[in-house]
């Protein structure tokens, strides 16, 4: 999935902590006696500044100084000519930082790096699986083998890597590293697992401001979630001619209300299938109402000409208060709402085989 600009949080993380002297010391194997180390702020998501530079001395480096706030950092330096980088929370405390030849990083000795370097570490073994699955997969279409067969496989890794995140963010919900997660990963969530993350993070972030555009984020999911009636709204066509969800919902016996944009290849790659459910099941009362989040309207029309979906297509470049993607909460793409024609969500992002398989059920 792709992901758009819902909300502009920052990649600075800031926050009070207890006292503010730190220490950051450790290892770094292939470094030579006398290369520059740096610790670099990255809070403007764009460039490494750095804040501080220390020397190489028997493969050992150490920086002092005092923070009141916890950043998440760089650690910068190059080894045979190559720019190599450690990341990390610069906080009060004694920060060890260990790097090894093979590129692996250990962090540790304060409380977000403690559970910074454990969820990396049970990450690891997710992420081994992953690539143990992925391998046998080029095996298995190299041979020509029907590739259907490794679907489970697939979500049960992905719902391992999800699990592995959620446990995290509970573990810390009090401290920099759970907030630093969930800013990461809330779009990973279904709208009440993400309240239920946020009212758990109250009591320490109450007052921060992402945490409030999170909770607002989460107060549109609600409305637009399983079993709640559709969020009406009015959009142009290609022509700019406006039209309202309504005039579809109630004249059909279900309406797919699909968000997508022509960039996103995720996007265009579930138009396949949706023309195929289109084609089975719009005589028998169903509809799709495609509304495209481009922010460029030419780019828009030309993947219109080149997908040809029978469709309505309706444009909403912007992501306002009262605009389509603003009402239904949209944060990823592609991303839908299945609506009967009582004017209820029944279904949400439905993908690949799930069209056919959900509207025979609903339509037998």
């Amino acid at each position: 999935m792709k992901k758009i600009l819902f909300l502009m949080l920052s990649v600075a993380l800031l926050a009070a902590c207890g006292g503010n002297k730190y220490s950051v010391s450790g290892t770094i194997e292939g470094a030579a006696d006398g290369d520059t180390v740096l610790i670099c702020d990255i809070s403007n998501g764009v460039s490494l500044q750095a804040i501080d530079s220390t020397v190489v001395k028997n493969g050992k480096f150490s920086f002092k100084g005092q923070t009141d706030t916890c950043d998440v950092c760089i650690l910068a330096f190059n080894i045979d000519g190559q720019m190599n980088t450690c990341t990390f929370f610069l906080e009060p405390g004694n920060i060890k930082i260990n790097y090894s030849a093979d590129q692996t990083q250990t962090v540790g000795g304060t409380i977000s790096n403690d559970a910074f370097q454990k969820f990396y570490d049970e990450i690891d073994k997710v992420e081994q699986k992953a690539m143990d699955l992925d391998k046998r997969m080029q095996q298995a279409t190299a041979a020509g083998e029907n590739m259907e067969s490794y679907q489970d496989e697939m979500d049960d890794v992905q719902d391992m890597y999800r699990d592995v995140v959620q446990k995290s963010i509970r573990e810390n919900v009090d401290n920099m590293f759970g907030f630093n997660q969930l800013l990461d990963y809330y779009s990973m969530f279904e709208p009440t697992e993400l309240d239920e993350l946020l009212k758990a993070m109250e009591p320490k972030f109450s007052g921060n401001q992402y945490i409030v555009q999170l909770k607002e984020m989460v107060a549109s999911q609600l409305k637009t979630a399983i079993g709640q009636p559709y969020q009406n709204f009015s959009a142009p066509d290609v022509d700019g001619n406006e039209h309202s969800l309504a005039e579809y919902v109630g004249q059909n016996k279900l309406v797919l209300l699909d968000f997508w944009a022509s960039w996103c290849e995720p996007c265009r790659g579930e138009i396949p299938s949706m023309k195929s459910a289109y084609e089975k099941f719009h005589s028998m009362g169903f509809e799709i109402v495609s509304v495209s989040v481009d922010d460029n309207e030419e780019a828009w029309k030309e993947a219109l000409e080149a997908e040809n979906m029978p469709w309505p297509q309706l444009y909403d470049p912007n992501s306002g208060e009262g605009a389509p993607a603003f009402l239904y909460a949209i944060t990823m793409i592609p991303s839908s709402f299945l609506i009967d024609s009582d004017g209820e969500i029944i279904g949400h992002n439905l993908r690949g085989e799930e069209y056919e398989k959900v509207l025979s059920d609903y339509f037998k």
